[in-house]
């Protein structure tokens, strides 16, 4: 990997490019010959592929907790009006933060998240009454992360919802197991 100070014409091409599209890096200066990065941004060490990767990551993370955070004012909202029609907007909040973080280009977010993620999306799909969906995000959710105890919460209420009774009995059976664990 280039070092900072060792970027040369092709590389401060794409640190360029990378300024371009996502407004992360000053452009570098011409000193003794030699581009070098401002201090700060990279560090002296970093490499810009590991710093763009991080400044990308972050960037990723801020975007889907506010996403989350978003969907979780709007079901909270949808709970307090009995309004279902916040729980839609919640359920598109969720999945915006979905999308966004499995994006092929960056890197994956904590499976605990998308748990999460998912888990919410399913309660949304619950209070809306599609129960099908509900059931596939609680799925979804307990596949990120078995250990999300809420996701088999949803699950129960989605097979129950669905009358698959017997299902419903032993993922309940399954919850108070690991939840005693």
């Amino acid at each position: 990997a280039p070092s900072a100070l060792s970027l040369g014409r092709h590389g401060l091409a794409a640190l360029q490019g990378y300024t371009a599209v996502f407004g992360l890096f000053s452009v570098p200066k011409r000193v003794a010959g030699s581009d070098v990065l401002q201090q700060g941004v990279l560090g002296a060490d970093a490499s810009v592929e590991a710093t763009v990767a991080r400044l990308l990551s972050e960037r990723k993370m801020r975007r889907v907790d506010m996403l989350r955070a978003r969907g979780n004012e709007l079901v909270k909202y949808a709970n307090f009006t009995g309004e279902t029609e916040y729980h839609e907007l919640a359920c598109e909040a969720y999945s915006d933060a979905l999308v966004w973080g499995s994006s092929p280009c960056q890197p994956p977010v904590s499976q605990p998240l998308v748990a999460a993620l998912y888990s919410n999306r399913s309660l949304c799909h619950t209070k809306m009454g599609r129960n099908e969906q509900a059931l596939q995000d609680a799925d979804n959710s307990l596949g990120a992360s078995s250990t999300f105890l809420k996701a088999y919460v949803r699950k129960v209420r989605a097979l129950q919802a669905l009358g698959r009774h017997e299902e419903a009995v032993n993922c309940a059976e399954t919850l108070i197991e690991r939840a005693s664990a």
